[in-house]
């Protein structure tokens, strides 16, 4: 059998190598948390957004059952800032919401008309 022979210092290369592989997976990892996290703030500010839509259209729904001749308005719902337009034709009214927050917008579409008294949503989608 043939012996190994130790050199000075080998000791300390090998440990410094295992160090710099350690320090570049910790980096990584930092990286890809940082990542992971700012798409979760986006996520959530969409979430945001479009639950901000969905109550401005709520509200212009109430707001042609009170007044028949509303054209909409400008608010701001829980951070987000919503823009609510109302076009009327001969037989029906079209809605359109919009809300904005950061660098989240959704937009919404909806078309409504009074029959007997009642307000009938024909139609209500998101605009991409």
């Amino acid at each position: 059998m043939k012996k190994t022979k130790f050199y000075k210092g080998q000791a300390l290369i090998s440990l410094l190598i295992f160090s710099v592989i350690a320090i570049a997976i910790a980096a990584v990892s930092m990286t890809i948390v940082m990542n992971s996290r700012q798409k979760t703030y986006l996520s959530q500010e969409v979430l945001n957004v479009e639950n901000a839509a969905l109550s401005g259209l709520e509200l212009g729904l109430m707001a042609i059952i009170r007044n028949p001749s509303y054209i909409g308005e400008s608010l701001s719902v829980n951070g987000s800032d919503v823009s609510i337009q109302v076009t009327d034709t001969q037989s029906h009214k079209n809605i359109y919401v919009t809300a904005a927050a950061g660098n989240a917008t959704f937009k919404i579409e909806a078309q409504v008309k009074f029959e007997n008294n009642r307000l009938i949503i024909l139609s209500k989608k998101a605009v991409y």
